[in-house]
Parts: structure tokens; sequence; C-alpha cells
């Protein structure tokens, strides 16, 4: 579900901004939030981890909540377990973003009508991976998608 722009332009223009923030980050490198957090800093983003009890995550500060994400970015991507996203939407309701990215299996109803009535625009369904340098069973599924004309 996309709102306003085609699914491709939303996508560009959220990877466009080299600063995102990612709810989600976990410590453990073996699950999906450290591994896509990894990820970006190696393809040269700047991101902004939220997580309720870290400091820190590989030398990058982790903010403990929405609240002390800068003001200055303005993409939220959501890596939460189901169960915990739709409390951390509530803290967005205070914080301005431009567009919210919900993983897979991360959003609900409730989570993107919070995001919505923020302003910003939502993309959900579709996973970051596919989107930036692609490889392995994430690059052959991205090409499987545009076979099919689903990117």
């Amino acid at each position: 579900m996309i709102d306003r722009m085609t699914s491709s332009e939303l996508i560009q223009k959220f990877l466009s901004a080299r600063d995102i923030a990612i709810a989600g980050v976990s410590r453990d490198k073996k699950k999906f939030g450290y591994k896509l957090f990894e990820h970006l800093r190696s393809h040269g983003y700047s991101v902004h981890p939220v997580h309720p009890e870290a400091t820190q995550i590989d030398g990058v500060a982790c903010s403990p909540s929405i609240a002390g994400i800068p003001q200055t970015v303005r993409n939220l991507f959501v890596a939460t377990p189901r169960r915990a996203t739709d409390a951390l939407m509530e803290q967005v309701a205070n914080r301005r973003f431009e567009i919210i990215w919900f993983q897979q299996m991360s959003e609900t109803q409730k989570s993107i009508q919070i995001a919505k009535d923020t302003g910003a625009e939502v993309i959900t369904g579709r996973c970051l991976f596919m989107f930036v340098d692609p490889k392995g069973a994430h690059g052959f599924h991205r090409f499987l998608m545009r076979m099919f004309g689903r990117i």
C-alpha cells in the first residue's frame, strides 16, 4: 500500500535521503534489524538507530525513543516486532517524517493509520534489502519481481 506516488518513486525518494532512522535495530548481529543497519551503513547511509535499551550499536549512538532522532532526519524505517509497532507509532504522532517504511510483518492497520495521520507517506509490503544493492536471494527475488512487473 503506497499513497500519492508510485511505489518506485516513493522508494527512490526514501533512499535518496542519506539519513535514515531505523526503529528495531538489534544488538544481535544475526537478526534482521542489525543486518539492515549494517547494510545501510556499508552503502554510505547515516543511520540513526532507535532502541529502547541500547545506548550504542557498533559505536553509533542509539536513541531510546523517536523523540531522540534529529529533526533533520526525514525518513523512518520500522523493523520492530508487530507487537511493539503500535506503541512505537504513538511516539511518531509527535514527530513529523516525510516517509515511513514498514518492513513486511512489522505493520498493523493501526500503525499505518497513525503514520498517515501525521501526514507521512507510507510504504508497506516491500523489503528494503531489495532496493539497496540486492545480492543473493534478495537479488534473485528482485529479478523475479521485475520480470513480473512488480518493480
